[in-house]
């Protein structure tokens, strides 16, 4: 594994200490940061970044991380699936890779460490330029040159006129000297201007570079926006195939079953049509359903419990006593004393003392009944005998109070009415009496309420049909 396994903060710090290269995989959730991690992962390219030295730092960031967010306030990295080569020394960005396939990734990589090494051999170092330092500091009035120009020599001859230098002869003349001063400082002002003319073209080919890797970092950015949106679209169009590829199954699926049932429906009338016609050999014959057996009753029992109500069916004889039905009740419900059957529709109360000797066909009770079970006394079983709840009980309660006061005024009123108005009721009495019994009469005379005016003379040609043209 290449990967650097600390910190962050000190892959960073030991960077720029030894001056090395930030090798930047920022990772993400799609598909082209796995295909680079695998690339990264392998030997190939592990030995390559290996074979670099101790300075180049592979490190690997999750995408909105912390991590990456110290990165990213440090360096220019942007969170594309891209390897980044930044330098440690001044956090600029030297080259970026994008590559898709193995073969260029990997001479990609060999650009960009490439890049790093001859941008670390055009900066001077620290321990130089300390070296430099010191050194003047402690020659102050002596300059070393072992550039063989006699004209640097002369410059150095006349900074220092105590040297004892055998390069400047001494019976030189003072404008000779004067003149090597003059062409000594111009030529120290030339090397001066192309050096800053050569700096100022590095730079400027660096922040064309950077221009140019934002370009490419923008380009692969877009790249991936326009294969998300691609893929985004073809998920969209795979999604409407099926669902137009289920509607239309569903489509043939109603189409077949319409047709089997049309050819079901067919076959039934075939079927029908192929079958012998039936021949009726007594017209006046008439078939009867077989009749009810009056022989046998058969009792459902109803017995309101203290949860529920418990129902039993029992079977009897029809000449069986009320007793025997009374008994099977009591050993059902484990009752003890009297009890009374109830019959809500129509309603009547079967007792032992009253009814006892009764058969079930005498009291009705054959080929079926529903009895309700009632202890002594009534007990619990109002609520089951008026067929309601507790709501209900109380609503009919209410209805029945307002019904018996409305009905006392009601009745004192009408038959005060009858006081004052005798004859007018007995009257209008009598005549409705009288209109509704010929009303009746003349109902029984024509059959009908509708019926036909025709003149007597056509009742011999007339068939009863109301279209008959007259």
């Amino acid at each position: 594994m290449a990967f650097y396994q600390k910190s962050v903060e000190e892959a960073i710090q030991l960077c720029k200490q030894r001056r090395g290269v930030l090798v930047v995989f920022i990772r993400n959730n799609n598909g082209d940061s796995a295909y680079v991690e695998q690339i990264l992962e392998q030997s190939d390219v592990v030995s390559i970044i290996r074979s670099k030295g101790e300075d180049v730092f592979l490190i690997r960031i999750e995408q909105g991380t912390r991590d990456y967010e110290n990165l990213h306030s440090i360096y220019p990295v942007a969170s594309i699936p891209a390897i980044q080569f930044i330098d440690g020394a001044n956090g600029l960005l030297l080259f970026t890779s994008t590559a898709v396939d193995k073969e260029s990734f990997i001479n990609d990589l060999l650009e960009g460490l490439d890049t790093w090494q001859r941008e670390r051999t055009d900066i001077p170092t620290a321990s130089s330029s300390s070296q430099n330092i010191a050194g003047t500091h402690q020659q102050p009035s002596t300059v070393v040159r072992n550039n063989p120009n006699p004209e640097d020599d002369l410059y150095s001859q006349y900074v220092n006129p105590d040297n004892n230098s055998s390069s400047v002869p001494a019976t030189a003349s003072t404008p000779d000297v004067q003149a090597a001063v003059a062409r000594a400082q111009e030529r120290i002002a030339e090397i001066r201007r192309r050096r800053e003319k050569e700096a100022e073209a590095a730079e400027k080919e660096k922040e064309a570079k950077r221009r140019d890797d934002g370009q490419l970092a923008k380009a692969a950015e877009k790249q991936r926006q326009e294969r998300l949106a691609e893929q985004t679209r073809q998920d969209m169009e795979k999604e409407r195939r099926q669902d137009a590829a289920h509607r239309q199954k569903i489509l043939d699926q109603l189409k077949q079953d319409k047709e089997d049932r049309a050819r079901r429906i067919e076959a039934n009338k075939e079927s029908h049509s192929s079958l012998p016609p039936t021949t009726v050999t007594n017209p006046g014959e008439v078939t009867f359903s077989p009749a009810i057996d009056m022989t046998r009753s058969k009792i459902q029992f109803r017995f309101q419990t203290s949860d529920n109500v418990r129902t039993f069916v029992g079977e009897f004889e029809a000449k069986d006593l009320l007793s025997s039905a009374t008994d099977y009740a009591k050993k059902e419900t484990g009752l003890k004393g009297d009890i009374t059957l109830r019959q809500m529709y129509p309603r009547k109360d079967f007792k032992q003392s009253e009814s006892g000797g009764l058969t079930l066909l005498e009291l009705g009770l054959t080929p079926t009944a529903v009895l309700i079970v009632v202890p002594a006394g009534g007990g619990s079983n109002h609520t089951l005998a008026t067929g309601g709840t507790g709501l209900a009980n109380l609503f009919h309660m209410l209805t029945n109070s307002v019904w018996w006061i409305l009905a006392i005024p009601i009745g004192w009123g009408t038959r005060l009415m009858r006081y004052v108005f005798p004859g007018q009721n007995q009257n209008q009495g009598r005549v409705s009496t009288g209109s509704r019994q010929g009303q009746r009469n003349h109902e029984q005379r024509l059959g009908s309420n509708i019926h036909r005016r025709r003149p007597s003379a056509e009742d011999a040609t007339y068939n009863g049909n109301s279209t008959q043209q007259l």
